[in-house]
């Protein structure tokens, strides 16, 4: 069974339909697929992002591509790694000292990939803005250890008694 990957996003079922055309037209198989938010709408609102997924398998990504140049893999992100604006990096030093989200933080940007118009998988971030995550990654452990440290082993009722 072929390994099946987004090909496209598309907000609309009717926006999609050009691409699905496309492709049956060409015999390439594809798969329709609805996401979800991964929180709750509750929390974050109604989501802005394409919910709607095409996959197509991996090995047909050239193939479709060439058939279509017009249509991308998702057009909102281009196909060389971005560096992350100066303050986002300052803004998780800053988490990556205070709490654990620092962990999640340095993970996501070490480990963010995204699969490109001709099938291939590729980092996200630039090396510049990696070397920060794993710093972000290194600070946030070391600040939960000591923040755990501190919490259960020194401080009775913790930091807080220090004010």
């Amino acid at each position: 069974m072929p390994e099946y990957a987004t090909f496209a996003k598309f907000y609309t079922a009717e926006e999609a339909e050009p691409l699905l055309t496309l492709l049956s037209e060409n015999n390439i198989q594809y798969k329709i697929r609805q996401e979800r938010n991964q929180i709750d709408s509750i929390i974050i609102g109604s989501s802005l992002d394409p919910m709607l997924a095409v996959d197509i398998p991996v090995e047909q990504f050239r193939a479709a591509s060439e058939l279509n140049k017009n249509f991308q893999a998702d057009a909102s992100i281009p196909d060389s790694p971005e560096r992350l604006d100066t303050k986002w990096i300052i803004f998780g030093y800053a988490i990556s000292l205070l709490s654990f989200v620092g962990l999640l933080a340095g993970l996501v940007i070490l480990t963010s990939s995204k699969r490109l118009s001709d099938g291939r998988k590729t980092k996200i971030y630039d090396e510049y803005t990696r070397s920060h995550g794993r710093v972000m990654l290194l600070l946030a452990v070391i600040a939960t250890i000591f923040w755990t440290v501190n919490r259960v082993f020194l401080v009775p009722g913790g930091f807080v008694n220090y004010f």
